[in-house]
This record gives structure tokens, sequence and C-alpha cells, in this order.
């Protein structure tokens, strides 16, 4: 076998390498890259083979290293990037694409008009190359008025000016004049009447006219409103402001009426008399109306009113408060007299104003008819008549006059205060220890008021309870061994006297308790079987209960004995099947067993 290296000439095998008699297979590892020839032939005893020839070529299994950029990409020219391989030193080249331009927002360097384009210049923010682009010429567009000009209120002899505002290119203006409400127009040759501005005279003579504006370009035209010169004139006081005649107390109004233009109101006042005037801050001092305080100090100043416009000012006649009485205001009402019968009633009126007369009267038919009193205080504010079941008859009232008017109070009258009388005595309390014993008493009388006491010596001597509602009619204390040894009882009284109730007490009593508890019992199947249950309290009940469900529910029984503390039942295999047990009740509460049942044996 023979291996040559085609590139080098190298022979890393020579002729005549025998591989071995019986081999039928060889391996040789190739160290180098490279075309190869390759001939060999076989050989046994009974001849050789003809020689075999063949070319193999070697490659590489590259291994790149990271790469170098070995030429950077501009906006507009690939760059390369350069792999080496570690095994062969081959190298690799990858083409690095150009990026292109990074063009900014641009710059308009040439404006457009209505006749030439304007440029448009781009530059790329990486390498600075420019690109430009046309801006189309700009479109000629009708005039459009976007502010209209105005009425010119002006003073006479002063200049009156008119403005209009349009949009549109190449405009021209013409202000035009009509001495006929609009039906014609001629173009004014005045100040700016070729302009956006125009100035008049203002004068009477220019107030006759309408003024308007057209205004044209290349595409047509558009026309303003028409408008007109006003005078201002110096306000006119139509209707002077009078005296305020008040109440203390109520608000003063002042009121003016004038006649002019774009006038404002400034209300002044004077402290002396006229003298000088000060600039009012109240709330409504820049309005026709006026209104301050009805009070003595703002009795004491001047007040008037100055009207101004852009042509001068107008001022009022002076004004001022006038305090007028008011009428008496009934501050406390009389009340109904209380009183024992013997002693003297009362009935006193409090009310505000001034120079107040009082006169007590009084009704004999229910107030349908008034007379007045001449009994003692009657012309004041405090009448005391008799307390007399005669008076008592009688509705009083008092009428308080002044000046400025009267006023009349609510109805009264005599009312005779009878002593206590006792309607319902208090009985004893019987209730369960633990909880809480009441005590109750109903008594007839006006303004009763109630104490309770107790005793702790039968009667002997008594004190006064503070426990819950000792103040009250109704008294109530704990139902506690204690307490069983006192005495209660309750003192009414009012102003014409007291009454005692009689003594009560605490009484104990006891709810049931089940002493000795119903047991199962076994009985043979026909004989009667028994449960029985032992409990103390007073004026018991029983009632014996049976259940079909395991104790879930429950109804009443009605066999011998179910109302007594001794049941008794059959003993058979159905009530075998029940369960039993026995309410026990009294007034003071309930005990109930637990359950039993019936075994038969």
């Amino acid at each position: 076998m023979t291996i040559r290296n085609l590139n080098t000439g190298e022979t890393p095998v020579g002729p005549g390498l025998q591989v071995g008699v019986y081999c039928l297979s060889f391996e040789y590892i190739f160290t180098k890259i490279g075309r190869y020839s390759i001939e060999y032939a076989t050989a046994n005893s009974y001849g050789s083979s003809p020689v075999v020839s063949m070319v193999v070529e070697i490659t590489c299994p590259h291994v790149w290293d990271s790469g170098v950029i070995t030429t950077n990409p501009t906006c507009t020219v690939n760059g390369v990037k350069t792999y080496t391989c570690s095994i062969c030193n081959g190298i690799y080249l990858q083409t690095i694409p150009a990026p292109g331009h990074s063009w900014n927002n641009g710059e308009v360097t040439t404006q457009p008009t209505y006749t030439t384009e304007g440029e448009m210049t781009y530059t790329c923010t990486v390498c600075g190359a420019e690109r430009i682009e046309p801006i189309p010429m700009l479109e000629s567009e009708e005039p459009v008025i976007v502010s209209q000009p105005v009425n010119a209120e002006v003073i006479e002899g002063d200049r009156a000016y008119f403005h209009v505002v349009a949009t549109g290119a190449d405009l021209t203006y013409q202000w035009q004049f009509s001495t006929n409400k609009g039906k014609t127009w001629y173009n004014s040759t005045g100040q700016g009447a070729t302009t956006a501005d125009l100035n008049v005279a203002g004068s009477a003579a220019n107030t006759k006219y309408l003024y308007r504006c057209m205004i044209t370009n290349a595409a047509g035209s558009a026309i303003s409103g028409s408008v007109r010169v006003i005078l201002i004139v110096v306000p006119v006081i139509e209707t002077q402001p009078v005296n305020a005649e008040v109440v203390e107390g109520e608000r003063a109004y002042f009121h003016v009426v004038a006649s002019g233009t774009d006038f404002t109101y400034q209300w002044q006042y004077s402290s002396n008399n006229g003298k000088t005037w000060k600039n009012s801050t109240a709330a409504t001092a820049n309005t026709p109306d006026l209104n301050i305080a009805g009070s003595a100090a703002n009795a004491k100043l001047l007040y008037r009113c100055v009207i101004t416009n852009a042509a001068g000012s107008a001022a009022t006649v002076t004004v001022r408060v006038v305090l007028s009485a008011a009428p008496p205001v009934i501050v406390t009402q009389p009340v109904n007299a209380e009183v024992i019968e013997g002693e003297r009633a009362y009935f006193h009126v409090a009310a505000s104003g001034t120079d107040l007369a009082y006169q007590w009267q009084f009704s004999s038919n229910n107030g349908r008819s008034w007379y007045n009193s001449t009994g003692q205080g009657a012309a004041t504010a405090d009448l005391n008549v008799a307390g007399s079941a005669a008076n008592t008859k009688y509705l009083y009232r008092c009428v308080i006059t002044n000046a400025a008017g009267s006023v009349t109070t609510d109805v009264v009258r005599v009312v005779l205060i009878a002593a206590p009388e006792i309607v319902t005595q208090p009985v004893n309390a019987v209730v369960t220890e633990g909880s809480r014993a009441y005590f109750h008493v109903v008594a007839a009388g006006d303004n009763l008021t109630y104490q309770w006491q107790f005793s702790s010596n039968n009667g002997r001597s008594w004190y006064n309870s503070n426990g819950q509602g000792a103040k009250t009619a109704d008294l109530n204390v704990a139902g506690s061994a204690a307490n069983t040894k006192y005495l209660y009882r309750c003192v009414i009284t009012n102003a014409a006297g007291s009454v005692t109730t009689e003594s009560v007490r605490v009484v104990l009593t006891l709810a049931p308790v089940i002493v000795t508890e119903p047991t199962d019992t076994v009985v043979t199947e026909g004989e009667r079987a028994y449960f029985s249950v032992a409990a103390t309290g007073e004026n018991l009940t029983y009632q014996w209960q049976y259940s079909k469900d395991n104790g879930k529910t429950w109804k009443n029984s009605t066999g011998q004995g179910a109302a007594t503390a001794d049941l008794n039942v059959a003993g058979s295999a159905n009530n075998a099947k029940l369960l039993y047990r026995c309410v026990i009740t009294n007034a003071h509460g309930a005990a109930t067993t637990k359950s039993v049942r019936l075994t038969l044996g």
C-alpha cells in the first residue's frame, strides 16, 4: 500500500506495506489536511489482485474564533468581519451590512410662497450627508374674518376706532360707510380706510353712519359686520335715593336710578355731615341698591352714590338712616299659675321695645270677649290675683303697647293644686331569689314628687331609699333574703301636702328544683312500668312527656299520672321504644328531668 499527500508530495505510507495474509481491514489516521492518493493490492498463496487506486480529501472541522472587524461599515458601504480557524488558521469573511442614513427631522431652508416651492433639508446624524426635498407652494385661500369689528363707544370729540382681524394671503382692506342703514355703501377715505384699523371722528354726525370693511385677495373677498359710532354721555340721575326709615336691627335700603352708558356705581358715606366722603365697602356698595344695618351708628352717617362712566360722573343727593321705634316683642310668655287655694297667683311677661305700656285682661267666656283687669299689677309686667276657685274660671292675657304697635301674650289661667291622693296602693313583691322586686304606686294630684323609704325595725323609723326608681312611682330592689327584712313605703308630695302609702315587703318564693330524678325501669311485658320524680318549690305542676325520635321532639303524655309526680304506663313493646321525661313548673320557673325509658325483661 502507498499513501501520498498530493499537496506536499509527502509519502506517510511507503510502498510495500504488508498488512497481513488474513487481514481483511486496516486503519490509518490522517494527521494533516489535504488531498491524498491511495494505492493498494492484495495477495495470497493463489496470487495477487490488481492495484486499486483512489484519491481522498481530508478537510478541517473549522473552529472559528469570535472574529475581528477588519473594515468598518459606513452609512452606504458594507463592512467586513474576519474569523480565523484555531486548527488550520484558515479565515472566514463575513459582510457587515451598511445601516443606511439616520435622518433628522429636517429644517426648512427655503420657505414656500404662493409662487415658488420651498425646500426642506434633512441631515444624516451619523455621516453628515444631506437630503433635500421640495415643500409645495402655498395655496391661496379666500379671506376669513376671525375677529369682527365692534361698535366704538367714545366721548364726543374723541376718535372712534374700528378693528378687524382676517386670515388669508395678500389681503387688501377697504372700509366703507353707509348713510342709509346699509342700503348702499361708499368707500371711506378716512384714516386707516385701507388697513385693518379705521378711525373716524367721534361726532354726532358720524353716529348716523354704518361702517364695514371689505377684505380681498386673489381668491375672493369677505365683508365684516356693520358697526357704528356711539357717543358716551355723562350719567343722568333719574330717581334720587330717599331716607331709609327702619326699626333698629332691620336692614336699611337705598336705591338710585340713572341713565347713560357703561357707568359704575360707588356708594359713599360721610361722618362729618358731608365735608368729606369715603367709599363704602358694603357688599352692595357697587350696585344701584345699597343695604346696610339699621343701627344707631349708621344713623349718624350721610350716604350718597357717585355714578361714573367715561364721559364723567354724577352724585346723588345725600340721604340717611332714620330709626323708628320697634313694636313690642314678647321675649317670655306668661305661664299658668299653679297655686294652693288661698295663696296668690302670679303671672309674668317679658318683652323688648321702648316706652312699653302693659294691660292685663281677663275673659269669663273662654276668650270670646276680654276686659281690662284692675287687679294688683294689672298695668305692669306682673299681675297677681287671688288663688281661688272663682278665678280658675277666668283666662288671663297681657296687651303690650308702644308707639310702633302692640302685641298680645298667650292666654293663661289659675290652676289650683290639689293635695296628693293615693289611687292604687303598692303590694308585696313575691319574687324568686336573685330576681328584681318591683313596687308600684298610683296617685292623683298636681306636680307630684315621690320618695320611697325603708324601715329595718318594723316601721318604728324610716329612711329615704336611693335604690332604682326611689324618686318615681316604681321602686325596684334586689330580690334577696336581706331585703325581706325591710318594710317599704312611698311618700308622695306636692305644694298642697303629702300622703304616705301602706308599707309592703319583699317575699321570696322558689322556682322548681328537682331533688330526685326518674330512673330507667325493667318490667315484664304486660306489667305496668312506673316512673317517679321528686321536686321542691311552691304550687308545682307536673307534665310527663314522651319522644318517639330519641329526644328530638316531645309530646305531652295523657297516660295515668301524666300530670302528677308518678307516671305509670303499660310495659309493652311499643312503649319500650319511647323516651320519657317530666316538666315541672310554677309561677317562678320550670325544671325538666333527664330522659328515661322502660326495658322489657
